[in-house]
């Protein structure tokens, strides 16, 4: 088994952006991606131990806080995004959506860059090629070159990297097209992460995305690093991009580090997919693909936060209370998923008589995480 280093830190302790190891050596955490608001942050640890000494069940069953946290989070995307199914990690997040994409198509090729990594699931450790999958890559994959703005295809900056880019997407789909795989969706981190954050011009995968949707495939953006606003300006990673995508997946940072993620979808998206029975896992939860009701606006939804710690300081450009009543929400998403949410819808019809408002203000209420 390969490790990160030469030798071994033992950690015994972490609280902020700090951590302990056994020997008492206090570290700055530089590296960790998933504890989102930092380690043991005093609200996730409260919400946690709340929701834990009142119930721990899946989400065949009805549940307010679950709701209402999908409810916060989508509308925080474009109107079109307004759905969602809870997972357990990005891998299974990264999984379900390349599935719900081969159910809208009908086709199961998929692109991804040459340094990616979208997990370690087999359909999504197929995507890279940093740590090839035994037995090699299906047919089914296709690679293209990682945007690369020290070194960008065909020797030229600006629109015409952007350009070069799209044309290796056009080949990898025209490649796709002539086996009986098809292309079903391209999926990208729209920061490029693990490409190495390349500064990337205005406007550089709308042709990408032009040509993704000319030939029938869906956009699939992994918003596992960038999401959550750790893109110092936007929300999701995709917002400074300039795109809309079709499917969006979220990891582990939306709960702290704690096992909860997500796919974020159109509703319709979603119902097509679970026609086609391709998230129909066998498992103890029963699946319902209904529309997701909503009841409220962001501005109504995500109000009052005034006493969550300002941790969009550095992020002028977006709305200070949408923001971190959202970041407030994604730390608190662990209780608000009962069960930790293994590979679950939630759903419901929306009903004649709403539910009590529960979480007006920014006290976390006595039944969930809000």
């Amino acid at each position: 088994m390969s490790l990160f280093y030469d030798d071994p830190v033992h950690l015994v302790r972490g609280e902020g952006v700090w951590l302990w190891d056994a020997d008492g050596r206090k570290y700055l955490d530089c590296y960790n991606n998933v504890p989102h608001v930092g380690h043991c942050h005093p609200r996730v640890v409260e919400a946690i131990t709340r929701q834990a000494s009142m119930l721990n069940t899946h989400t065949r069953y009805l549940h307010e806080g679950i709701l209402d946290y999908v409810e916060r989070l989508t509308a925080t995307f474009d109107k079109s995004l307004n759905a969602a199914i809870l997972t357990c990690t990005g891998s299974e997040a990264n999984d379900v959506a390349l599935r719900m994409a081969q159910a809208v198509t009908g086709k199961t090729g998929v692109i991804a860059t040459n340094h990616t990594y979208h997990g370690n699931t087999t359909a999504v450790s197929q995507l890279s090629t940093r740590m090839p999958p035994v037995g090699g890559f299906g047919g089914h994959v296709r690679h293209v070159p990682a945007p690369d703005s020290y070194r960008p295809l065909g020797g030229e900056g600006g629109d015409a990297f952007a350009t070069a880019f799209a044309a290796e997407v056009e080949k990898a789909i025209a490649s796709l097209q002539d086996t009986p795989h098809g292309f079903s969706a391209i999926i990208i981190d729209p920061f490029f992460a693990n490409e190495g954050f390349p500064d990337l011009p205005p406007g550089f995968l709308d042709k990408t995305v032009a040509a993704v949707r000319k030939a029938g495939g869906l956009v699939i953006t992994d918003e596992v690093q960038p999401g959550f606003g750790r893109t110092g300006s936007h929300m999701w990673g995709h917002q400074p991009a300039g795109i809309v995508p079709d499917i969006v997946t979220l990891g582990k940072p939306m709960a702290n580090g704690h096992p909860v993620g997500g796919v974020i979808a159109n509703v319709d998206t979603i119902n097509a997919s679970a026609r086609h029975s391709a998230i129909s896992i066998p498992s103890a939860a029963i699946r319902s693909p209904v529309r997701l009701p909503w009841r409220c606006s962001m501005s109504s939804r995500m109000k009052n936060s005034s006493r969550m710690p300002a941790m969009s300081a550095n992020t002028p450009a977006m709305p200070s209370s949408g923001w971190r009543r959202s970041i407030r929400s994604s730390a608190m998403c662990a209780a608000a998923a009962c069960s930790w949410a293994r590979n679950s819808f939630w759903t419901g019809k929306r009903r004649s008589r709403p539910l009590p408002r529960r979480h007006a203000s920014s006290t976390p209420c006595a039944n969930a995480a809000c």
